[in-house]
Order: C-alpha cells, then sequence, then structure tokens
C-alpha cells in the first residue's frame, strides 16, 4: 500500500514539473508590461507616445507586497481620500486646464463607467457596485472642486485612467468609430 502510494506522489510530482511553465516560455507567449507602485496600496501604468511623453496612465489596487514579496487580498479599490492626491501629483491642475466637467456614467451589468473631462485630460473610473466608500474627500483637498464633487458622488474606483487628449500619437478612445 505504502508503495503504491509513494509511486503515485513520484509519478505526479513528475508530472507537474514536465508540466509547469517557465519564466522563458510565459515570456513567448505574453507581453511583458511594468506597473509602479506609487503608493503601498496603488499601482500605476503608464503608456507613452513615440517621443516618450504620457497617453495614458492607469490606477489600480495593489494586490501584492513587493517588500514582503506576499500576495494579499488588500483594498478592491482605491481609497478616496489617496486618489485626490495621486491625480494631482500625476496630472497637475495647471496641466488638465479648465474647471473640468462630468461626462455622465454609464450603470449596467454590477458596475459603474465613469468619465470627467478637462481641456488637456479625461480622467474615466470604473467601480463595481458595493464597493463605495462612505470615505469621502475634504472640499479644501484638492484645486477642483468639481472634480472633488464628482468623485464623492461616485464613490471609490476600482480601476482610474488618466488619457492625455492633446498629445501627438496619443490615442484618444472615446474618439475610435464604434
Amino acid at each position: 500500500m505504502r508503495l503504491g502510494f509513494f509511486s503515485l506522489a513520484l509519478a505526479a510530482s513528475l508530472c507537474c514539473s514536465i508540466v509547469g511553465q517557465t519564466s522563458q516560455e510565459f515570456a513567448k507567449k505574453y507581453p511583458a508590461t511594468t506597473f509602479l507602485e506609487i503608493r503601498p496600496d496603488v499601482l500605476m501604468k503608464a503608456d507613452y507616445n513615440s517621443s516618450g511623453e504620457v497617453c495614458s496612465i492607469v490606477l489600480q489596487p495593489n494586490h501584492f507586497s513587493v517588500a514582503e514579496k506576499t500576495a494579499f487580498i488588500g483594498n478592491s479599490s482605491i481609497d478616496l481620500l489617496n486618489l485626490m492626491p495621486i491625480l494631482d501629483e500625476l496630472a497637475p491642475p495647471e496641466t488638465r486646464q479648465g474647471p473640468g466637467t462630468s461626462d455622465g456614467w454609464i450603470t449596467g451589468g454590477g458596475m459603474q463607467l465613469g468619465s470627467f473631462s478637462f481641456t488637456n485630460i479625461r480622467i474615466n473610473i470604473k467601480r463595481t457596485f458595493g464597493v463605495k466608500t462612505r470615505r469621502t474627500i475634504p472640499k479644501d483637498a484638492g484645486q477642483n472642486s468639481n472634480l472633488v464633487d464628482y468623485l464623492n458622488s461616485f464613490g471609490s474606483p476600482e480601476v482610474v485612467v488618466i488619457r492625455w487628449l492633446k498629445r501627438d500619437g496619443c490615442t484618444d478612445f472615446a474618439e475610435l468609430p464604434r
């Protein structure tokens, strides 16, 4: 009986080591991408035009601790109190231009997609129902009260995309044919 169990365990371990994928196999199969940990709980991915200017930035919650090299189930959304300073840092008010206006939001399938536009950038937000935070951004936390009001009404986002609208080589996905 022990010999049968040992043989089965040995066969299973050999099978798994043969079937397991290597980093080289993953690299051939999937394109590499880089995320930057801009806060302990927020990751950023940037896309650039051929001149090296930022075209878009994607923000999402971090589910992996780089320092501790461990996965964890953290927040499934970005805390609103952290979001405004991040937006001011990545897309400063002077580069946004204008007071900004809500483009509204679409609701369906258990989620909301929202958009807020300035002259030079558009901020797209996605959240799932049930994730809305009770914390809100104080009125004096950002330099744009329209954006603060919009974010407070929307709730904690799971994904935020900042797109630059008037840069050569950058595509505004809102202008693509549907």
